[in-house]
């Protein structure tokens, strides 16, 4: 599956003896050719195969595509001995929200209202703490967590 739909129709033909196909509006590419036996190595050559089109077809200015995540969804056949085997894998991610309530309480015992906690002392790790909170790249919460660290000083 591809992220987006291709506005081009393509059969590229590569050195391996297989072909890889785009179809205009299909939100997916075709692999053929590949001599495998079994699940894991038609996905893994299949894969290579693909993103191998994909380098040819944005590099000769024809597309720039990218495949969606594999594991999510996908079809694959090879013939055994026996018979040709096909196999359509499609998954779905469950998301959860869960909300919970808290009673914080002061040095005191004495309860603190909400609000009445928060310092109006403001430094700059707050933004980057609070930009790793809400990206969906792991690697941009990473970024910022080290960066909200990195803008800690201490004073010496």
């Amino acid at each position: 599956m591809l992220r987006a739909s291709p506005v081009i129709s393509r059969v590229v033909n590569l050195p391996q003896g297989a072909e890889v196909e785009a179809r205009n509006w299909v939100p997916a590419v075709v692999v053929r050719g590949i001599s495998a036996t079994g699940h894991e190595s038609v996905l893994v050559q299949g894969l290579e195969l693909a993103n191998r089109t994909l380098d040819l077809l944005a590099m000769g200015g024809v597309a720039t595509l990218a495949l969606a995540d594999v594991w999510s969804c996908h079809g694959a056949w090879w013939p055994t001995a026996e018979a040709t085997v096909i196999r359509i894998w499609s998954s779905a991610a469950l998301s959860m929200k869960i909300q919970a309530t808290a009673v914080v309480r002061g040095s005191d015992g004495a309860v603190c209202l909400p609000g009445t906690a928060i310092s109006s002392g403001w430094h700059a790790s707050m933004r980057y703490l609070r930009m790793s909170e809400i990206t969906d790249d792991l690697f941009d919460t990473f970024r910022n967590v080290y960066l909200a660290l990195g803008s800690l000083t201490i004073p010496g």
